[in-house]
């Protein structure tokens, strides 16, 4: 199996590394493991032929969660085929997560919970209606990128602000508590102006008691989208993050118990704290050298094949196209400015 080997995603510049930035992945490295399934990185398109097959990326060395944070997936087309994951696999962890793919969707963002050693699309269509034969689901990618670390602040939500689309939902601002008692009635914030996803990068939920109840979900509205966004917030929850992918019309929580109507004891969420996540002023740097002590090393590609042997630390990357590289036993990525 092709393993994929990742730097740091770090600009390089006469052996010095400025601030971190966002590291793009290439479809001409993402590997289907059957061999089922197609990739034409040309075109960008991933035709899903194996289902449950996972297409994408392997990393020898797994991506560390301090040098990127999460991944933004974005859509030539909207997706219009359902059953759709991003599979992530955790290192120490034995069971991967698996985040749906919306249709509708322009685009998946997800935050890393842990260093990353895998990242893949699949189909997951439980019901037997895979086909087989075309046309076959397809992801049409424009791109995928990991994201660095950025600065961000908190801008509070506050519960007295906050109103039930039915008037029949009950909001204590000051116990920090919202009664849930219709299904389906969203309760939460509307913005006027909406809020840009270039400023807002999410909305956060910190809980003061777990979640007791099932079907709880935070569904957020954006600008020109068909449908709102549904995310679930499991029982036994203290805290919950949607990342946001467009401009931002309304946060809500609602229950979606489709099974029965509410009744008494109405489900409870108790908040601890609700914030937007927003990105603040990046002044700081990150920085990261090639050990310059004197003496000799290697340089290798990214699917370990040497191309210099036995030049000085000081001078490896001296002359490299940009690229990815094995330098003294570093992941370098050269960019020539």
């Amino acid at each position: 199996m092709k393993h994929l080997l990742l730097c740091l995603a770090l600009t390089f510049i006469s052996l010095q590394f400025s601030k971190a930035e966002d590291l793009s992945l290439s479809l001409n490295d993402a590997v289907a493991e059957w061999s089922l399934s197609t990739i034409n990185s040309t075109e960008g398109i991933i035709t899903l032929i194996g289902n449950y097959e996972p297409v994408g990326w392997i990393f020898a060395t797994p991506i560390s969660k301090a040098e990127y944070t999460g991944l933004k997936v974005t859509f030539k087309e909207t997706v219009s085929h359902s059953f759709l994951e991003i599979k992530i696999k955790y290192a120490g962890q034995e069971n991967a997560v698996y985040t749906p793919i919306s249709v509708g969707s322009t685009s998946s963002i997800i935050s890393f919970t842990n260093d990353v050693e895998s990242i893949q699309f699949q189909s997951s269509r439980w019901d037997g209606a895979f086909p087989t034969e075309p046309p076959y689901p397809f992801l049409s990618i424009a791109s995928v990128v990991l994201t660095a670390p950025i600065t961000t602040t908190k801008e509070p939500l506050s519960l007295s602000n906050a109103i039930a689309d039915w008037g029949q939902s009950l909001i204590d601002a000051t116990e920090g508590t919202i009664t849930l008692k219709n299904n389906y009635e969203g309760v939460g914030w509307t913005f006027d102006p909406v809020k840009s996803n270039d400023t807002y990068l999410g909305a956060v939920v910190g809980l003061s008691e777990a979640i007791a109840f099932d079907h709880l979900e935070m569904v957020v509205t954006y600008e020109g989208a068909g449908s709102p966004s549904y995310n679930s917030i499991p029982k036994g929850s203290l805290s919950a993050q949607v990342n946001f992918t467009g401009p931002v019309v309304s946060v809500k929580f609602q229950s979606s118990n489709w099974q029965s109507a509410l009744t008494e004891p109405f489900p409870v969420v108790h908040f601890e704290e609700i914030y937007l996540l927003k990105k603040g002023d990046d002044t700081g740097t990150i920085t990261n050298k090639i050990n310059e002590d004197s003496g000799l090393t290697d340089v290798y590609t990214i699917m370990g094949i040497k191309i210099r042997s036995q030049v000085e630390k000081a001078n490896a990357a001296n002359g490299l196209q940009n690229g990815i590289y094995i330098i003294d036993g570093k992941k370098i990525c050269v960019v020539n400015q």
